[in-house]
């Protein structure tokens, strides 16, 4: 009958409720046991000592570390309080009034284009199209050649624990630094252990060169003179008044590097104004260009030996000659990007063998070679396509006679009336 139940449906539902109350005694168990050791886990983080947990957040931001200054946006959260400026790496755009005016009367000169762009936007251009590479000054050389090398850069800002930028560190540097450490002990042992392993503030404080910084207000025109003047490679861009000095102190707002890179690579976006420029149309030989001896070494020099006489005297790279004299490649203080503790040893190979390891030249690669009849535009157009920093000039027999660089056509540029 419907109305009563068998003793089989008794039996069923009691051992349902059985399984039931077995399982919720067991998920009860589980959660109290993930408590319990929630718990444990964070008491062990609480007794881990200070200095081990400093070190493994800077390990695991490292990379981050480097960029996150100049790649991230505020946050309401992070602004400071009213009175304190705002704090942040990125540059700032002109007002757009003052685009809309240039924009509607555009300068009719090259000189008048210079005046009239502002070092802010060459920063805010070169932050979009590729963002600053920084290296805290507790890295190593060996993390400062790594980061070069993997970000195709000649130059590295330093920071501090604050953050704050305390100057430059280039390829030049390290090769002048390496050329005190190669001194009377063997390469391999000596750079291995003394200096790889050297902190980049370290390095950065034994620098004989001071670190430049320029206004981001002041105009392309100024920075171009000011390289020339200074005869400095990069300017550290700052936001602040003033056009350049030398840099005394931490400089906490810093909007990226100016390089007589980026002035050649300016002009060739003004290529039509350029062409009005009759300084532009002339010849190397007519402007007297190119008749600079180059520092020449041999292919078969020993490349440890190469990179000490550059340390020494100063020099950014070298002509390199095959036993016949002719030219046959061009080895610069950024080559010694990629150098580690493992390859080392490399060092006391030839300049071919040297030149050979570095995978990220190509077989075809040749250094760029251009005659005393090549027009000024000619050459900064190839500086910028080929994006090298020297060219050379050989006679009949493909021997080096002669050399021009980035320094060369500021010179001329800045004659501009």
């Amino acid at each position: 009958m419907s109305g009563i139940t068998s003793h089989d449906d008794v039996s069923s539902q009691t051992g349902l409720n059985f399984v039931m109350n077995d399982l919720k005694k067991q998920l009860e168990e589980t959660a109290n046991r993930f408590i319990r050791v929630q718990n444990e886990l964070n008491d062990m983080s609480r007794n881990v000592p200070q200095n081990l947990q400093d070190e493994e957040e800077r390990q695991n931001r490292s990379e981050e570390f480097e960029s996150e200054d100049f790649d991230k946006e505020p946050s309401t959260t992070d602004l400071p309080p009213p009175g304190i400026p705002q704090r942040t790496r990125r540059p700032q755009a002109i007002p757009s009034t003052r685009r809309a005016e240039l924009l509607s009367h555009p300068p009719g000169s090259l000189r008048s284009v210079f005046e009239n762009y502002l070092v802010s936007e060459l920063a805010l251009n070169n932050w979009l199209r590729k963002r600053p590479v920084l290296i805290s000054d507790n890295q190593t050389i060996e993390r400062a050649l790594s980061r070069i090398n993997a970000h195709e850069v000649h130059s590295l800002p330093v920071v501090d624990s604050n953050k704050d930028v305390i100057g430059l560190i280039d390829v030049l540097d390290i090769t002048a630094a390496i050329t005190s450490s190669l001194k009377d002990k063997p390469i391999q042992n000596k750079v291995r252990n003394d200096f790889m392993m050297k902190t980049v503030g370290a390095l950065f404080l034994q620098k004989h060169t001071k670190s430049f910084c320029i206004s981001n207000r002041v105009s392309l025109w100024v920075a171009a003179e000011q390289l020339v003047h200074t005869q400095q490679q990069r300017f550290l861009i700052v936001d602040r008044e003033g056009e350049v000095s030398i840099q005394t102190q931490p400089e906490p707002h810093v909007d990226g590097l100016l390089t007589a890179s980026d002035i050649l690579r300016f002009l060739t976006q003004n290529v039509l104004l350029m062409r009005h420029e009759p300084i532009f149309m002339k010849k190397l030989k007519d402007l007297g260009l190119g008749t600079r001896a180059p520092k020449i070494v041999n292919m078969n020099d020993i490349a440890g030996e190469v990179f000490t006489e550059m340390g020494e005297s100063g020099i950014s790279g070298v002509a390199v000659v095959d036993a016949q004299g002719k030219l046959h490649s061009n080895l610069s203080a950024s080559d010694l990007k990629g150098l580690t503790r493992k390859n080392v040893n490399i060092l006391n190979s030839t300049v071919e063998n040297y030149i050979l390891r570095d995978r990220k030249r190509g077989w075809w690669v040749r250094p760029i070679v251009v005659n005393s009849d090549e027009t000024l535009i000619s050459v900064v157009l190839q500086f910028v396509c080929a994006k090298c920093h020297r060219m050379y000039l050989v006679d009949e027999d493909s021997k080096p006679v002669g050399e021009i660089n980035h320094y060369d056509i500021l010179k001329e540029l800045i004659k501009l009336k």
